[in-house]
């Protein structure tokens, strides 16, 4: 039994070599998953950012306008004509 052939070497490597070629494009698909959830992610959180960004902005603008308004309406009504 403790005899190998040729032939019983062989199989032996042609078994290993699919195990791991198997193995490798088992990772290698899992890489890619994990990659584009990562990506996915992070597109997510920079279009969240930026509307956010924008938002405040946005709330900005307005209390410009509104102060100005206020300041505007202000200096009418303490300036006499």
């Amino acid at each position: 039994m403790n005899e190998w052939t040729t032939s019983d070497i062989v199989l032996l490597c042609v078994a290993i070599y699919i195990s791991v070629m198997t193995l490798v494009r088992l990772m290698r698909a899992h890489r890619d998953k994990v990659m584009a959830n990562l990506k996915n992610e992070l597109l997510q959180q920079q279009r969240l950012q930026v509307e956010q960004e924008l938002e405040e902005s946005k709330q900005r603008k307005q209390q410009e306008r509104e102060k100005q308004r206020v300041d505007q309406h202000s200096q009418h009504h303490s300036n006499p004509v």
